[in-house]
């Protein structure tokens, strides 16, 4: 992994640098650039060397042509079967590098190399005879690319930050995506909470030409009508599995898990299970200082039993974060507000792993693949209640306790409630209700009636406009088609990237292998959900290899204390940030809501722990992007990557 920056139109050889030396935690291992004052054009690379350690793989990469000149982030998992059939085309190779593959792939095949690339990737090709910059990102969203237009160009990066050292005026927020913020804890692609700065959409490439850009969709998620849909056996979804996760593999440094002792994970420690040379295996423990005053169970605890019964070694790593301290770094590698709390876990644990590893595999993709959520199960089983009984429910949801000090029900008791407020209305609906953090009418009273009316950005508007492309399927792959192409690379694996990337870990992802994620989109609803059971097909095609408390396991996922973090250790903290002038004066909110909430939850009348939370990472991110100027990159020498002598 690594990270890629460009500059085409008014390119400047030290700007480029600095836009590179801004991601330096991308790359530690190795830098390069290159710069042309004739084309116009400069491009920028921090190496994290994973396959091919030498430096003849360093970046930007030339063909022998002299005509393409390559920058790309990512791993491609079939490079070695690319590469036969590009020597059998009579392509030479100087490295063993994947980045060379892509390289000859892409001057062998054009826009079309997309098609045959197995990974997860973001790179950018410069054509020097037609002048054209093509850049693409992978199917699912796992690596990043981030971009601005301007008059005289185009800028890009791997992360925005590097963009903003070439034009400091694109930090600004655009504070149209704010109620979608406070709804769903992120900003969709293709837009991002800074000004003037986009994302190119997952499964879609770039072309510059002229001044102009064309952007254009190569991969979609699949949507597969009912009567096209094929069971699977579960030995053959096992197969599958097996075969995603071990192709992840490839590496020449050493490669980690990381075990969090739920299905997923520990799916994919049975398919490592042998491999050599051995995986690494990690789990992450709270104190129980940590955890007071939340209700999920000890991941380790699952994350040991399974380890002991295949007779691995786990290396336990304890997670005692000071998030007081943490969250402002955590918020400059992540670029965007992102208000999911294991953000700050995640970037803990990867910096405890760092040292050991360089790769991790994660269990990440599974449950938006396999419908593994509370919210796939309760919409899903409520399409099959009479009517009469769902308004009941409805009636019900006021009775429904949001206390915290109900330690038996806690985010459920929250979640439960949700739910239980959009029964009387459509599935679309009730799934939205489901999975925002602050509901519509909370939002248009929290936000001032001027930040209101700059909201152009209807939240429900863009995802019912992904639901309604679902039509021929069933409700439950709409839902699932809805996660995949928001929830999952807007938060989860924004998420993942950033926060392992900011420690120098490639995080890896078995099950968005694309094969997989194809076979698994057109298996019928039965097999994802049985009654109640979720990941059903998952879970038989594990039966038996794994122990059987976590085949039964009931998910809890992924989850920091944040509910004890809000009411213990950051108490005194957000009290100090809230009441500062800073806040106060950003004249977003009506500060008596803001204060309603700190108090409710803190009384335990309502959970609002998630709320407090978002409000907190926004803050911390005006005063990381906004109250100050774009940070300085280290002075790095990068080394010039000039084209081949003829």
């Amino acid at each position: 992994m690594c990270g890629i920056a460009g500059i085409v139109g008014n390119a400047d050889p030290n700007v480029i640098q600095k836009m590179t030396n801004i991601m330096i935690h991308r790359g530690p291992d190795d830098g390069g650039y290159w710069f042309d004052r004739d084309e116009d054009i400069a491009l920028g690379h921090r190496r994290l060397s994973i396959i091919d350690l030498r430096s003849e793989a360093r970046q930007p990469m030339w063909d022998t042509s002299g005509r393409f000149v390559l920058v790309y982030n990512g791993e491609i998992f079939n490079y070695r079967n690319l590469r036969n059939q590009l020597i059998s085309k009579g392509y030479s190779f100087r490295t063993e590098s994947d980045t060379e593959v892509v390289l000859n792939g892409f001057s062998q095949w054009g826009r079309e190399v997309v098609h045959r690339l197995e990974g997860q990737f973001a790179f950018a090709v410069w054509d020097r005879r037609d002048r054209t910059l093509f850049a693409a990102r992978d199917p699912l969203g796992v690596k990043p690319f981030m971009y601005a237009r301007r008059k005289d160009g185009l800028l890009f990066a791997s992360e925005a930050k590097a963009l903003f050292q070439a034009d400091a005026s694109l930090s600004a927020p655009a504070y149209e995506y704010l109620a979608y913020y406070l709804s769903f804890a992120w900003t969709p692609h293709p837009f991002s909470f800074f000004n003037g700065v986009a994302k190119l959409s997952p499964g879609h490439f770039l072309e510059w030409k002229n001044g102009e850009i064309n952007i254009e969709q190569y991969w979609d998620v699949p949507i597969v009508p009912e009567a096209e849909q094929r069971a699977i056996d579960a030995d053959e979804l096992y197969d599958l599995v097996r075969q995603a996760t071990r192709s992840q593999l490839v590496a020449d440094v050493p490669v980690g898990l990381f075990l969090s002792g739920g299905l997923d994970s520990t799916g994919l420690l049975e398919c490592i299970r042998g491999a050599e040379p051995p995986v690494r295996i990690f789990t992450a423990a709270y104190s129980e200082e940590q955890r007071e005053g939340d209700v999920f169970e000890e991941d380790s605890v699952y994350a040991r039993m399974a380890a002991e019964q295949m007779r691995l070694p786990i290396s336990e790593l304890r997670i005692n974060p000071d998030v007081a301290c943490d969250l402002p770094e955590v918020v400059f590698h992540l670029d965007e507000p992102l208000a999911d709390p294991t953000v700050i876990v995640n970037y803990r644990l990867t910096r405890e792993a760092a040292s050991q590893t360089k790769v991790l595999l994660s269990g990440m993709g599974a449950d938006e693949i396999f419908a593994g959520y509370p919210r796939h199960v309760a919409v899903h089983a409520l399409e099959f209640l009479p009517e009469w009984m769902r308004r009941s429910f409805h009636q019900m949801s006021k009775l429904i306790p949001g206390s915290l000090d109900d330690r038996t029900m806690g985010g459920r008791a929250r979640r439960l409630k949700l739910l239980a407020a959009h029964t009387d209305k459509g599935a679309f609906h009730r799934f939205m209700g489901f999975s925002v953090f602050f509901q519509q009418d909370e939002i248009n009273r929290m936000l001032l009636p001027e930040i209101r009316g700059m909201q152009p950005v209807d939240g429900y508007d863009i995802h019912q406009s992904l639901y309604e492309n679902g039509k021929e399927t069933t409700l439950l792959q709409r839902l699932l088609y809805l996660d995949q192409k928001l929830f999952l690379p807007c938060l989860n694996l924004e998420n993942s990237d950033k926060t392992s990337m900011a420690n120098s870990v490639e995080m890896r992802v078995p099950y968005l292998d694309k094969a997989l994620v194809e076979r698994v989109a057109a298996i019928p609803d039965r097999q994802k959900i049985n009654g109640l059971t979720r990941k059903s097909i998952l879970r038989k095609a594990f039966n038996g290899k794994i122990p059987d408390a976590i085949i039964r396991r009931k998910k809890t996922g992924f989850n920091p204390p944040v509910r004890s973090w809000i009411r213990n250790k950051l108490k005194e903290y957000l009290h100090d940030v809230f009441s500062s002038s800073s806040f106060r004066q950003r004249d977003l909110y009506d500060l008596r809501m803001v204060e309603k909430l700190v108090d409710d939850n803190e009384r335990g009348i309502q959970d609002n722990a998630l709320k407090i939370w978002a409000l907190l990472v926004l803050e911390t991110w005006h005063r990381v992007f906004v109250d100050q100027p774009p940070a300085e990159p280290r002075d790095e020498e990068l080394v010039f990557c000039g084209p081949p002598e003829k």
